[in-house]
C-alpha cells in the first residue's frame, strides 16, 4: 500500500518517521512471505523434500512474526498518543472504554491473522491438489488473479463519490483486513470491507470448486491418504482459519465500522448523522481521526454535547490538519469545555476556534489567548445568538481560571435571555481564580472613554478575590447580558452594594436579579431607579423578598410599575419580609424610606410624603399598603408630577382603599393644606359619612393632577356633600372639565367655590354642565380668575333658566363694559331669563361708567338682587349718577359697596339721598363724608 508523504511533517514530528518505517516494513515483509509461500519452489519443497517440517514451521513462524509486527506497529502508535499509559492506570480516554477497546482490537487482530492464514494456505494446497493438471502454475495464477482483483477493488473504492466502510475502533487508527493503517491523512488506497469479503469468499468457492471438479471427493481423500499426508495439519489450520475468518469479518463490519466517505467534508449523508449514531465510545474516538484529517470542520448547530466534545478535543490534540473548528450553538457544558481548552493549549496546528458568533480575527485571538502566547491581551465576545450560547461562557470560564496573559475582556449581547445566569455565575467563579484580568466590559459603556475604563476596572476588581464589594454601574446600558452577568455575580455572593439606576434593565433583567437574590447573602443595597421596570419585574422582586433575601435597602423610584406589581411588592414587604429597612417607591429622603417600612411593619401611624416626587407606582404602592394596614392614621401625600393618563387610575385605587378596605386612616392630605380638619374631612367624604356635608380644600396652591383625580373619584356619585370649596388650587383646563363631569347631575351640592384657579373662557364653558338645569346650587364663587367679558357671556347663557342660584362672585376677573352688559341682560326679568340672583360681586373689575350704566338699567327692573358689590370698578361721576337714578326706582337692594371709585362729593351725596333711610349697607369712596 501507499501513504502520501504530504500527510506528515517530518521536521516537527520525527515520531511519524518511525511509524511510517514500521508500516512500510510490515507491508514489505507481508508481501515477501506471501510471494515465497505461493512460489512453485516453496510448494515443491513443502510437498516432496525431506525438510518439509522445517518449511512448514518457517511459514507459520513468518505468519506469527507478521502478526507480532502488526501489533507492535499499533502499540507504537498508541504509545505516541499516550493512551497505553492510560490503559495501564485504568483511565482511558473515555470512562469505561478499556474493555470495549480491547475487544475491538482483538476482533480486528484475529480477523487479520485468520485472513492471512486462509490466503497463504489456500493457494499452495489447491495448487498441489491440481499439480498434474496445471504443472505447478496454479498458485502463481491464483496469486496474480487475486492481486488484479484487489487492485480493481481499490480503484473502484477510491472514486470520489464512493462511500467505503472503514474499520474505526477505539484507538487512534483505522485498521481493516485489506487496507492500511490510517494516520493523519486521507488514505491513498482503500477498499470496501463487504466487497473485499465477497472477493475472498469467491476465491474460496472458485478454488474449492476447481478441486472438486477435477479430483472429486474420492480424489481429495486419496491425496491426503497418500502423497499429501504431511499436509493434513496445514489443511486443518486452513479450515479453522477460514471458518473463523468469515464470521469475524461480519463482527468487525457490524460492530467496529461506520460509513465514512472518502471525500468526508463534502458528503451530505455525513451531515445528517444523528448524535445517537456516533455518541458511543467505539465510534466516537475514531471520529477524532476523521476530524483531524480535515482542515475546516463546521459542527455548529449539531447538538454536540460533552461526550462528543472530548472526541473533538482528541482531534485538536492529535495535531493533524485541523486548522479551523466551529462549535457555536452547541450544548457543551463545563466538562466538555475544559477538555477543549486543554486540547487547544497543547495543539500547535489549530488556528481558529468558534465557540460563539464572531469573525475569523476573533477566532484566531481566542486560540492565541488560550495558548497564552502573550501576543494578544484583549478579547471581545458577542453572545447575540438566539439559541445555545452557554458553551461560549463555559469555554471562557475554563480558559480564564489559570490564564495569565489576558488583560481586557469585553462580553456583549444584543439579545435578552441568551445566557443562563447559572452559567455566568460559573464565569464569575472562574474570574475569582484569575490574577491577570484588569478590565471587564459587560455593557455598552466602552465608548465613554475614561469613565468606561474606570467602570471596567471596578468590575474586574470586584470579580477577582478582593475585599471590594460595592459596584456602581449606573447610567450604563445593562440590557440583557450585562444585568445577567450582575446576577451571576450575585449567585457567587460577591456584592454588598449594587447600583444599576438608569441602566435600562427592564423586567427581564429584574427577573435575572430576583432569582439570584436568594444566593446573595452579602447583598444589602440594591438600586434599580429609572429602569423601565413594570408589573412583571415587581412581581419577581416580590417573590425574591418573600424568600431568604438579605436585602436591606431597595430603590425602585421612577419605574412604570402599576397596581398589580405594587400589590405583589406590598404583600411581600408587609406579610413576609423582615429584613428590608428602607424602601424607595418615590424620590425622598432615607428617613422617609425607613418610615415607609415602619408603616409596612405596622409600627408607625403617620407617613409624611410632603416634598417627595411621587409617581404612579408610589401611589399604587400606598393604595396596596392601605389595603393591608390597620394602624396608619395620617397620610400626607402631595404630588404634582403624575400625568393625567395615570393619575385617574392611581386616584381610583387609593380612593377604593380608603373607602372600602382601610378603616384606620383618619387624615389624608392630597395637597399641602395645613389644617388637619381638611384632611379629616376628606377621609369622611371619601367614606360618605352622613354628617360630613362640607369639604374645604382651598388655599393648597396646586392640588396637582393626582389630587384632582382623587377628588373627582371621591365626588363622583356623592349624595351627601353640600358645600365644596376648592379655591386657589390651580383647577383649570382638563381639571375643571373632570370636576364638572363628576358634579354633573349632583342634586345635593349647594355651594361651589372655585376662586383663584386662573379660570378662563374655556374653563367656564367646561363648567357650564354643572349649571344647566341645576336645581340645588345656590352659591357660585368664581372671583380671582380671568373669565373676562367672553366668560361672563358663556356663564350668563348657562344660567338663563336657572332659578336657584342666589350668589355669584365674579370679582377680579378682568371684566369690562361688555361683561357688565351681559350681566345686565341676565338680571333684567324677561321671558328668556329667570335669573333670581340675590348677591352679585364685581369688585376689582374695570367696568367703568358704561358698565355701570348697563347695570343700572337692570336694577330699575330687578326685584331679586339684594347685594351688589362694585368696589374698585373704575366708575366715575356719570356712572355714579346712573346708580343714583337706579336706586330711586329699586327698593330691594340692601347692600351696595362702591369703595375706591372716583366719585365727587356731590355724586356721593346724590347716591346717599337716593339710598334714603333703608336698612342695609352703603359703602361709598373714602372722603365722601
Amino acid at each position: 500500500f501507499c501513504i502520501s508523504s504530504n500527510d506528515f511533517n517530518f521536521k516537527n514530528d520525527l515520531a511519524e518517521y518511525k511509524v511510517l518505517g514500521l508500516l512500510t516494513s510490515m507491508s514489505l515483509i507481508e508481501g515477501l512471505v506471501e510471494a515465497l509461500v505461493c512460489s512453485e519452489v516453496q510448494i515443491h519443497a513443502l510437498v516432496h523434500e525431506r525438510n518439509v517440517p522445517h518449511y512448514q514451521k518457517t511459514g507459520l513462524m513468518l505468519s506469527a512474526g507478521l502478526s507480532v509486527l502488526t501489533l507492535t506497529n499499533v502499540l507504537t502508535k498508541l504509545d505516541r498518543q499516550g493512551e497505553i499509559v492510560r490503559w495501564i492506570h485504568s483511565t482511558p480516554v473515555l470512562e469505561g472504554a478499556a474493555p470495549l477497546t480491547s475487544i475491538a482490537f482483538l476482533c480486528v487482530a484475529l480477523t487479520r491473522l485468520t485472513g492471512i492464514l486462509s490466503r497463504m494456505l489456500l493457494f499452495p494446497l489447491a495448487s498441489d491438489l491440481l499439480h498434474d493438471e496445471f504443472k505447478g502454475f496454479l498458485a502463481p495464477i491464483m496469486a496474480f488473479t487475486d492481486g488484479v482483483v484487489q487492485l480493481a477493488l481499490i480503484a473502484h473504492c477510491n472514486k470520489n463519490d464512493f462511500k467505503t466502510f472503514r474499520i474505526l475502533f477505539a484507538i487512534p487508527n483505522v485498521f481493516a483486513p485489506v487496507e492500511p493503517l490510517l494516520l493523519k491523512g486521507d488514505p491513498v488506497i482503500s477498499t470496501n470491507i463487504e466487497l473485499s469479503t465477497a472477493v475472498h469468499i469467491a476465491e474460496l468457492v472458485v478454488a474449492i470448486g476447481m478441486v472438486l471438479a477435477v479430483q472429486g471427493r474420492s480424489g481429495i481423500e486419496e491425496y491426503f491418504a497418500t502423497r499429501g499426508i504431511e499436509n493434513e495439519e496445514l489443511a486443518g489450520v486452513w479450515v479453522a482459519a477460514t471458518a473463523m475468518h468469515v464470521p469475524l469479518l461480519w463482527v468487525v463490519r457490524r460492530c467496529c465500522a461506520i460509513p465514512v466517505p472518502t471525500t468526508f467534508g463534502q458528503d451530505e449523508k455525513f451531515e445528517k448523522i444523528a448524535k445517537t449514531d456516533v455518541d458511543n465510545f467505539d465510534k466516537n474516538v475514531p471520529m477524532a481521526n476523521v476530524y483531524a484529517l480535515q482542515q475546516d470542520v463546521d459542527l455548529s448547530n449539531k447538538d454536540v454535547g460533552d461526550k462528543y466534545a472530548k472526541v473533538l478535543a482528541l482531534a485538536v490534540s492529535y495535531g493533524g490538519r485541523l486548522v479551523k473548528l466551529n462549535l457555536k450553538n452547541n450544548p457543551i457544558n463545563r466538562k466538555g469545555a475544559m477538555e477543549l481548552v486543554n486540547a487547544v493549549k497543547n495543539s500547535s496546528v489549530l488556528k481558529e476556534l468558534f465557540v460563539a458568533s464572531y469573525g475569523n480575527e476573533k477566532a484566531e485571538k481566542l486560540v492565541q489567548v488560550c495558548r497564552e502566547t502573550g501576543k494578544v491581551d484583549t478579547l471581545e465576545f458577542d453572545f447575540s445568538e438566539p439559541d445555545k450560547v452557554d458553551f461560549g461562557i463555559h469555554f471562557l470560564a475554563a480558559m480564564l481560571e489559570e490564564n495569565k496573559t489576558l488583560k481586557s475582556l469585553t462580553l456583549t449581547s444584543n439579545s435578552d435571555n441568551v445566557v443562563e445566569v447559572h452559567t455566568l455565575s460559573l464565569l464569575v467563579a472562574a474570574l475569582k481564580k484569575n490574577r491577570a484580568l484588569e478590565e471587564l466590559y459587560v455593557a455598552d459603556y466602552k465608548r465613554d472613554g475614561p469613565k468606561a475604563q474606570e467602570l471596567a476596572k471596578a468590575l474586574a476588581k470586584v470579580c477577582r478575590r478582593t475585599t471590594e464589594k460595592d459596584l456602581d454601574l449606573s447610567q450604563t446600558d445593562m440590557q440583557g447580558f450585562g444585568v445577567r452577568f450582575c446576577a451571576g455575580m450575585l449567585h457567587q455572593d460577591k456584592l454588598k452594594i449594587l447600583a444599576l439606576n438608569n441602566s435600562g434593565i427592564g423586567d427581564s433583567g429584574v427577573e435575572s436579579l430576583a432569582k439570584a437574590l436568594n444566593h446573595a447573602h452579602s447583598l444589602e443595597k440594591l438600586i434599580l431607579e429609572s429602569n423601565k421596570i413594570e408589573d412583571n419585574g415587581a412581581r419577581f422582586l416580590g417573590h425574591a423578598l418573600c424568600g431568604n433575601c438579605s436585602l436591606q435597602f431597595l430603590n425602585l423610584h421612577n419605574n412604570p410599575i402599576r397596581s398589580e406589581g405594587a400589590n405583589e411588592l406590598a404583600k411581600a414587604v408587609v406579610v413576609k419580609n423582615t429584613k428590608l429597612k428602607a424602601l424607595f417607591v418615590a424620590k425622598y429622603e432615607v428617613e422617609t424610606a425607613e418610615d415607609l417600612i415602619g408603616v409596612c411593619r405596622r409600627g408607625h401611624n403617620e407617613l409624611n410624603l410632603f416634598g417627595s416626587e411621587m409617581e404612579p407606582f408610589s401611589v399604587y404602592f400606598l393604595a396596596a399598603l392601605l389595603q393591608q394596614n390597620n394602624t396608619l392614621k395620617t397620610l400626607k401625600l402631595a404630588t404634582k408630577k403624575i400625568e393625567n393618563d395615570h393619575a385617574r387610575r392611581v386616584a381610583d385605587a387609593l380612593r377604593d382603599a380608603v373607602e372600602n378596605q382601610n378603616l384606620a386612616l383618619q387624615e389624608l392630605f392630597v395637597a399641602e393644606y395645613k389644617e388637619e380638619k381638611k384632611a379629616q374631612a376628606l377621609v369622611k367624604v371619601c367614606r360618605k359619612e352622613g354628617d360630613q356635608k362640607e369639604l374645604n380644600l382651598s388655599d393648597a396652591g396646586d392640588i396637582g393632577n393626582f389630587g384632582m383625580h382623587f377628588l373627582v373619584a371621591v365626588l363622583k356619585d356623592n349624595e351627601i356633600l353640600e358645600e365644596l370649596s376648592l379655591g386657589d388650587n390651580s383647577i383649570n383646563g382638563d381639571r375643571i372639565k373632570s370636576l364638572a363631569d363628576a358634579l354633573k347631575g349632583n342634586c345635593k351640592l349647594k355651594t361651589l367655590s372655585l376662586f383663584g384657579n386662573n379660570l378662563k373662557v374655556k374653563d367656564v364653558e367646561n363648567l357650564c354642565p354643572i349649571l344647566h338645569g341645576n336645581s340645588t346650587l345656590k352659591e357660585l364663587l368664581l372671583h380671582k380668575n380671568e373669565i373676562q367679558d367672553e366668560g361672563v357671556q358663556v356663564l350668563v347663557n348657562a344660567l338663563q333658566q336657572n332659578e336657584t342660584l342666589q350668589e355669584l362672585w365674579l370679582g377680579e376677573n378682568k371684566i369690562q363694559e361688555k361683561g357688565a352688559k351681559f350681566l345686565s341682560l341676565a338680571l333684567t326679568p324677561s321671558k328668556d331669563f329667570h335669573f333670581k340672583l340675590k348677591k352679585l360681586s364685581l369688585l376689582n373689575n374695570n367696568i367703568g361708567d358704561k358698565g355701570a350704566e348697563h347695570l343700572t338699567k337692570a336694577l330699575k327692573k330687578n326685584q331679586s338682587l339684594t347685594e351688589l358689590r362694585l368696589d374698585y370698578t373704575g366708575i366715575d361721576q356719570s356712572g355714579g349718577r346712573f346708580l343714583a337714578g337706579a336706586l330711586e326706582r329699586n327698593a330691594h337692594l340692601e347692600t351696595l359697596t362702591l369703595y375706591n371709585n372716583n366719585f365727587p362729593k356731590d355724586v356721593c351725596k346724590t347716591i346717599k339721598d337716593a339710598w334714603g333711610s333703608r336698612v342695609g349697607e352703603l359703602l361709598l369712596p373714602a372722603g365722601s363724608d
